[in-house]
């Protein structure tokens, strides 16, 4: 009531937990109205069950990320909540879910990574004990505008206010070499060393007389060790320059004492893996600079978006390349708005697709139905999801490999479209946003034939 807004109908399914007497009494007191669904027919709390779906993904990438225990899960999903409610959103329009409830753009300058180290000041010790403890910092605490630190020995969580973030020592791009640079040799470090060497070799001292030795005594030469030879699955990897520093004592992946020398994900390579030096292991700024890329270079935009771009032009013409697809394959047929009848939504999937050279190689528009809004029983009975397993791929191509067989992909144009709905399967589909036939108001598309986002799509 603090933000004067009031629920007036829930939507929610059969659970335990919304069915006590308590609940019922408190939603009559406040006016909400209930709405259950019917048993075995998740798919009415799509939305619902999305969002459970996008937080423990979140979850799961948090835990293994800070290597800590899995019984520390609520933290996590407290956190990324706190994330999701201050991030911007598509359904609010370039706005915050923090932003339409309170006023105010939400402040994340404090923000850090979930699970790192953190200082904590602590008195508790005697005169000649430190100062700090060191402890994992797991989110914020609102209600008292707080730190919530995780401490290993205790297995526990405290609020905390006196909060200090460890710093890394070690940081991307310092001292780092370019690509298509190597380390240098011991003797290109070395010149004068090795012009030593040389002269020595070239220039021999004549007045000392040759020592002979006895063939008897004389030792000898070490066998060298035979090398297996590297097949399939043998491969060596060389060391990247980021970990050959901090192997040299040049660098390190943290400054906590209880760390590991080389930070997670990295490991060392024994000394015999020479024989594959041809192959070189990509430093850590190309997996940097790589995720930087993906997230700029905005291959998937919204229609919203590409209608105020430079090249909505091509974008445009994708569109209609797409409606006269569909048109010629006669996915649909005109007809008057049915009265008390489930009418699926649609929108524009985009995408810009490139060729090996990372160039654009054309603007792909695809017309997809909201499938979350079909009613079971009424629009459709069963869904399909024919898939492959990924062990048939490995063994296929593992057949082909051993045998030398070449192996040649191709792509189905419009494969979902050519799936004929049955006489029991009538559904009606909107008319495409800013490309309607007729009035949207009183004319829709019954569809003849599936569409991408169709539950009952990919039967065929």
């Amino acid at each position: 009531m603090q933000y004067h807004a009031i629920i007036q109908r829930l939507h929610t399914d059969r659970g335990g937990e919304y069915r006590s007497q308590e609940f019922d009494a408190h939603l009559e007191l406040k006016g909400t109205i209930r709405q259950l669904t019917v048993h075995d027919t998740p798919e009415y709390n799509g939305v619902s069950k999305r969002l459970n779906r996008t937080l423990i993904k979140k979850v799961r990438a948090m835990l293994h990320e800070s290597q800590l225990l899995k019984f520390l899960w609520g933290e996590a999903l407290n956190h990324a909540v706190y994330l999701k409610n201050r991030t911007w959103t598509r359904a609010l329009k370039n706005t915050t879910p923090f932003e339409v409830l309170t006023g105010s753009k939400p402040d994340l300058s404090n923000t850090h990574q979930w699970g790192c180290y953190v200082w904590v000041h602590d008195t508790d010790g005697t005169k000649l004990d430190g100062r700090v403890k060191e402890g994992q910092w797991v989110g914020f605490d609102e209600e008292s505008h707080a730190h919530r630190i995780y401490w290993a020995e205790k297995r526990s969580v405290t609020v905390e206010r006196s909060v200090k973030f460890v710093p890394n020592k070690v940081s991307i791009g310092e001292n780092v070499p370019l690509e298509g640079e190597e380390k240098l040799d011991e003797k290109d470090e070395n010149p004068n060393q090795a012009e030593d060497v040389e002269r020595s070799i070239s220039e021999p001292d004549n007045n000392k007389q040759p020592e002979i030795e006895n063939p008897a005594t004389q030792e000898q030469p070490e066998p060298i060790p035979e090398v297996e030879e590297m097949g399939h699955g043998k491969r060596a990897h060389k060391e990247s320059s980021y970990v050959r520093r901090i192997c040299d004592g040049e660098g390190s992946a943290t400054n906590l004492p209880s760390s590991n020398a080389l930070p997670l994900g990295l490991q060392t390579v024994p000394e015999q893996a020479g024989v594959a030096d041809c192959y070189i292991m990509p430093a850590e700024e190309d997996f940097v600079m790589a995720t930087v890329m993906a997230a700029a270079e905005d291959l998937e935009p919204s229609y919203n978006e590409v209608k105020q771009r430079l090249d909505w032009p091509k974008w445009e013409e994708a569109v209609k390349k797409e409606l006269a697809s569909l048109e010629e394959n006669s996915t649909w047929k005109l007809v008057e708005r049915p009265t008390d009848t489930n009418v699926v939504d649609s929108k524009w999937v985009l995408r810009i697709k490139k060729n090996a050279a990372s160039e654009i190689d054309k603007y792909k528009a695809r017309l997809v139905a909201r499938g979350f809004m079909q009613v079971h029983s009424v629009d459709y009975h069963e869904t399909y999801a024919p898939v492959a397993r990924l062990a048939s791929f490995h063994f296929l191509i593992a057949i082909a490999n051993r045998n030398r067989w070449p192996l040649d992909s191709f792509d189905f144009d419009s494969a979902y479209l050519n799936s004929v709905l049955g006489k029991d399967e009538i559904v009606y589909l909107e008319q495409p946003r800013d490309y309607p036939q007729k009035d949207p108001k009183h004319y829709v598309f019954r569809l003849v034939k599936a569409l991408y986002g169709l539950k009952q799509a990919a039967k065929s």
